[in-house]
């Protein structure tokens, strides 16, 4: 008798109540977090656009919403600790079927676990006032609260890391464990917390009855569409955070998802002070003006202390920041970066911030015909000179200006039968270094498969890398567009596309981004990366990866170009980078990266185990393409052409066909 008034007693205690009401809001922010936390990685291994990801929180909350309607008469028939664990089953479910190896199981689950959450708040709610007193009702309720940012924390420092080392599935195992514990810990005081329940009442009927009641009262409608701005507010930045800073500032995904916790842990101390000062006030709805008059004014001075942080702003007058081509190129960038500003330092004491917009080509060239010239940085680097060519069309370009020492030593062109140009006669565009598009295998995987080791593009259709093959949609990236296109050139478009075909049938992931070609080839996953820039695959190696690079005799060497923008805030500091780029010391740099001289001056060569030896051996032994006859067939205004034409025929006949090819 005395254990059971003791465990009573236990199941009444604020604190005890409080902890459990709160790990079940924890577990369902969990459960909406997880996804938008490891975005990208979700969409490599799927094969969708990561900005997807949209759609999945909309539908998760139109579900929660409806939930929310029905959640009063589930809680009054079956009491408010039986419809919390409702609740977790459903978030624990939606999360297991998040596993499942198709989108469509994405969706069924975001609709079983949002409608689950749609209980959450209410139920807590009604638990939570029984045992709290009226004076501490605001502290309580908002220390509740803290479980959604308190959940969004958990998932922000463990989801990407965990993603990274076992693959994003594993990211969901937190939340599903916490889950499991508040689940339990609800049934140990269910008898209790249940005891009004009535068994008879209704299900249907309430669930939009209560609408026009929210409606028809001023402060509960005034209250309702306050509530629908924050949400929203918070909304778009906790989904779209990490993404923006992955794909559009280059920020790895555990960095990413630090700063989501940096977001979050502010959202857990506020709520509670908040609920304090609340309680203090004694008037809740002023206190709620007050945060949306903050709320109102903040973002617009959180945004420019987020793009201090993500652009690197903050400097001297005289600053560069680099629009780069697209993913990846921030590993090249960061090396190249690195030496001009020691050069900066180490001539005229300047210091100089510098920093790359990774984006694929498609993406960045986008975005500088959107600033139309008023760019938000200094220079594009990389992708086709055709880009380039029209770019300057358009005024979005002006003349480097570059001394005719520098450019006198870089040659017209390069190749035969169709040349490749090296720099503008016009003087708006240079290029930089060679860089081979190429393949990548993982010899062990090769080796497994018994599958010799491919030499040309032809080899990646062998019957038994079936599934085996990475490769990145054309439409996001320009290295697989250009090698889609020396596929189509060689073999003529009918053949070309059946070729391409037969590859998207070997082809076992598309990923977000061409960077991750290599990555996934050489994390064993895959046996074969197609369209590959050799510098990619180079960075990967250096990692320490078993990873092999082979450059097809037709396969496209870019210049990668560079420019500066027209309306750029720092033209003599972008200049002076170009410059640094052509000089010795930078294409020394750039040479230990994997890539090539773009002038005959220089050859990759270095002291036994350097860098730049390994880079030698890793691209098949050469030092410099002026040293061996470069094949080319690749031609780039034909390819520019017909871009988009490219782009939906295989939207057409690959993509929307894909699960067809790989029967």
């Amino acid at each position: 008798m005395a254990s059971d008034s003791a465990g009573e007693g236990l199941r009444r205690h604020p604190a005890f109540v409080l902890f459990v009401v709160t790990a079940a809001q924890m577990a369902c922010a969990m459960t909406n977090a997880v996804l938008p936390t490891v975005a990208p990685k979700v969409a490599e291994s799927l094969g969708i656009e990561p900005a997807w990801v949209g759609y999945q929180v909309s539908i998760f909350f139109a579900a929660a919403m409806a939930g929310t309607a029905y959640g009063g008469g589930c809680i009054a028939r079956f009491g408010p600790a039986r419809a919390t664990q409702f609740t977790l089953a459903g978030c624990i479910a939606g999360v297991l079927l998040f596993m499942l190896p198709h989108p469509a199981f994405i969706v069924i689950g975001s609709l079983i676990g949002g409608f689950g959450t749609g209980f959450i708040n209410a139920s807590g709610a009604q638990i939570l006032v029984r045992y709290t007193p009226a004076s501490r009702r605001n502290l309580v309720f908002s220390l509740k609260q803290t479980g959604m940012p308190l959940g969004g924390m958990i998932v922000s420092l463990t989801a990407p890391a965990l993603a990274l080392a076992f693959g994003w599935r594993w990211a969901l195992a937190p939340m599903i464990a916490i889950a499991l514990c508040a689940l339990v810990l609800n049934q140990h005081a269910r008898a209790l917390w249940d005891r009004d329940r009535n068994p008879h009442a209704a299900l249907d009927g309430a669930a939009l009855g209560a609408l026009p009641l929210v409606w028809r009262a001023p402060a509960l409608r005034w209250l309702a569409l306050a509530g629908m701005c924050f949400s929203a507010v918070q909304r778009m930045l906790l989904t779209y955070l990490v993404l923006y800073l992955v794909t559009d500032r280059a920020y790895g995904l555990v960095q990413a998802g630090i700063l989501l916790s940096v977001m979050q842990a502010a959202g857990f101390v506020a709520r509670p002070v908040w609920g304090w000062i609340a309680d203090r006030a004694g008037n809740g709805m002023r206190v709620l003006m007050l945060i949306g008059v903050i709320t109102t004014a903040g973002p617009g001075n959180c945004a420019f202390c987020l793009a201090r942080v993500c652009a690197g702003r903050a400097g001297a007058n005289d600053r560069k920041r680099a629009g780069a081509d697209h993913a990846g190129r921030e590993d090249a960038h960061r090396s190249d970066a690195g030496g001009f500003h020691r050069l900066r330092k180490e001539r005229w004491n300047i210091t100089v911030k510098a920093h790359a917009l990774a984006a694929g080509t498609p993406v960045a060239y986008g975005r500088i015909l959107e600033w139309k010239g008023r760019p938000e940085a200094d220079i594009f680097w990389g992708g086709e000179s055709a880009l380039y060519d029209k770019l300057a069309e358009q005024k979005l370009l002006v003349k480097h200006d570059l001394p005719a020492a520098v450019m006198d030593a870089i040659p017209a062109t390069i190749g035969k039968p169709k040349p490749i140009y090296l720099k503008d006669p016009k003087g708006f565009w240079t290029g930089t270094v060679l860089e081979p598009y190429g393949l990548v295998y993982h010899p062990k995987v090769l080796q497994r498969l018994g599958v010799p080791v491919p030499k040309d593009w032809d080899d990646l259709l062998h019957p038994k890398l079936k599934g085996n093959v990475a490769q990145c949609a054309p439409s996001r990236s320009s290295s697989s567009h250009a090698t889609y296109e020396v596929i189509l050139q060689r073999d003529g478009d009918e053949k070309g596309w059946a070729f391409l075909k037969r590859l998207g049938a070997n082809t076992g992931i598309f990923t977000a981004r061409s960077r991750d070609v290599p990555s996934v080839v050489a994390r064993g996953e895959f046996a074969a990366g197609f369209a590959v820039p050799s510098y990619m695959a180079f960075e990967d190696k250096l990692a320490g990866f078993d990873l092999k690079f082979v450059a097809p005799k037709t396969a496209w060497i870019t210049p990668e170009p560079i420019a500066i923008l027209a309306g750029s805030r720092n033209p003599k500091a972008a200049r002076a980078f170009i410059e640094y780029l052509l000089s010795e010391r930078g294409q020394r740099v750039a040479m230990e990266r994997g890539v090539f001289p773009i002038t005959p001056k220089f050859r990759v060569q270095g002291k036994p185990g350097s860098r730049a030896e390994m880079a030698v051996e890793f691209t098949g032994g050469i030092r410099s393409y002026f040293d061996v006859d470069v094949v080319n067939i690749y031609d780039d205004d034909k390819a520019q052409k017909r871009y988009q034409q490219v782009n939906e025929q295989f939207r057409k006949d690959i993509e929307a066909v894909w699960a067809q090819l790989k029967k």
